[in-house]
């Protein structure tokens, strides 16, 4: 039977990259699984992905409106400008964009999915961390 658990934007976005994968993270999807234990975290990633090509654009939109041309045709927020007596200081612009951008991170969202048990996970032998997922798994 399906679990349904609500999690915020923000931990949707994060299990996204557990799941699938970075630049620098290899994600769960790449570790020796069962084709069942697949199949299950499949549907959770179609899920989180979903949230997170919707919520990309709202911060690339956030990046563009507070941010400057960065030299090399893209825009971006400095975390620090100089003020009017010359200063370091933190940038208002950066501060609004983490405001306006934790608006929609915070916002909740729930997802189905598998009841995960810890010993679905039994054989997954990795020097990964997923607190995200982990999130999912119940004890047993």
């Amino acid at each position: 039977m399906p679990k349904k658990t609500t999690l915020t934007v923000a931990e949707i976005r994060e299990l996204h990259n557990e799941l699938t994968g970075s630049e620098t993270f290899k994600g769960l999807l790449k570790e020796k699984l069962s084709l069942v234990m697949k199949f299950h975290l499949t549907n959770v990633a179609k899920q989180a992905a979903e949230v997170y090509n919707n919520s990309e654009p709202l911060r690339v939109e956030l990046i563009t409106s507070h941010g400057e041309d960065d030299g090399s045709g893209g825009k971006s927020i400095p975390n620090t400008v100089n003020s009017s007596t010359g200063e370091r200081v933190i940038n208002p612009k950066l501060i609004e964009f983490h405001k306006e951008w934790s608006e929609v991170i915070s916002v909740t969202k729930e997802i189905e999915h598998h009841e995960f048990s810890v010993n679905d996970l039994a054989s997954i032998e990795t020097d990964a961390n997923y607190p995200v997922f982990f999130s999912l798994v119940g004890a047993e």
